[in-house]
């Protein structure tokens, strides 16, 4: 059973419906996860394998190749797609047969929600030789704290749901109506491009002071533990149409602080990847296609660090 996709900038698509089911509290992870046995397998962690594979800490235990972590968000994770068809999958196969590319990420996860999940894996003792963030999309708390009139919070979204789960469990009811609404609002094209009245740099200096704060912090941890580092800006359909949604300005005024900070291992390649309109499923998932064709820009980055 499939479910159409509406595309402005192309014929519309369609994807299982099995993408629509609900989701699972993911172990030690900061959310829910989608797993279908036969479509889309993860581990009890939620994250994604190869077919072959029960759960990533036995790959690890029997991986003598160097090896490298990629954080994210849904396009990391794949959604929609095949593990098969994720970057991870791709970057794998650009490089030699003695490094393994390990998929850590996650829907809605952001920068902060990936350090956790880094510090989890390092606290466990399971050490990378690279470390990938790819991220944008989900650094959203300054649009969504404007559009809700808020003042900007630093504060991770899901964080403080999470604070009271032990005391309120109503609240974990809550938090998975939530987690839904966030996935259908994926699924539909995701937050609000347009917010009549809405100054799309509003807080971007804010947030990006935030972002280089955790990438800040993964400099302090990879110097401890001894991996390379590297963060990425994940491309969006409207990089390559000619429309400029407020949101969209919202996330390019974010790339750009980012750029003058002159961080060197912050690489936009929102631009620099070879992508076409039909690449994207909706305006920020990529299909198998464009998915490998971020593994090759990437690959192209790290090739000669690990």
């Amino acid at each position: 059973m499939k479910i159409e996709i509406k595309r402005e900038w192309a014929k519309n698509t369609h994807v299982s419906k099995k993408w629509f089911k609900k989701g699972t509290l993911a172990k030690h992870r900061l959310y829910f996860y989608w797993s279908d046995q036969k479509e889309f397998p993860c581990d009890k962690y939620g994250f994604r394998l190869p077919s072959n594979l029960q759960n990533f800490e036995d790959r690890y235990t029997n991986d003598k190749n160097k090896k490298i972590f990629c954080f994210g968000g849904s396009t990391t994770w794949g959604q929609f797609c095949e593990y098969k068809n994720t970057y991870p999958f791709y970057l794998e196969k650009l490089l030699n047969n003695d490094v393994s590319v390990y998929n850590f990420g996650g829907c809605d996860s952001d920068a902060r929600t990936q350090i956790y999940i880094l510090i989890d894996l390092l606290r466990k003792k399971y050490n990378p030789d690279l470390v990938l963030f790819l991220d944008g999309i989900n650094e959203k708390t300054a649009w969504l704290n404007k559009i809700n009139n808020l003042e900007y919070n630093e504060t991770n979204l899901h964080y403080n749901y999470f604070k009271f789960l032990d005391s309120n469990f109503a609240l974990y009811y809550k938090f998975k109506e939530f987690i839904k609404f966030s996935i259908k609002k994926s699924i539909e094209g995701g937050l609000p491009l347009k917010s009549e009245g809405i100054d799309p740099m509003t807080y971007v200096s804010e947030l990006s002071n935030s972002y280089l704060n955790s990438i800040n912090f993964v400099d302090k941890l990879k110097d401890v533990f001894k991996f390379k580092f590297f963060s990425f800006l994940q491309p969006i359909v409207y990089d390559i149409i000619e429309n400029n949604p407020d949101r969209y300005l919202h996330i390019k005024g974010f790339y750009n602080n980012l750029k003058l900070s002159r961080y060197k291992n912050i690489i936009d390649i929102s631009k620099s990847t070879n992508l076409v309109k039909e690449n994207f499923i909706d305006w920020q998932h990529l299909d198998g296609d464009g998915n490998k064709k971020i593994a090759e820009t990437i690959f192209e980055k790290i090739k000669n660090e690990i």
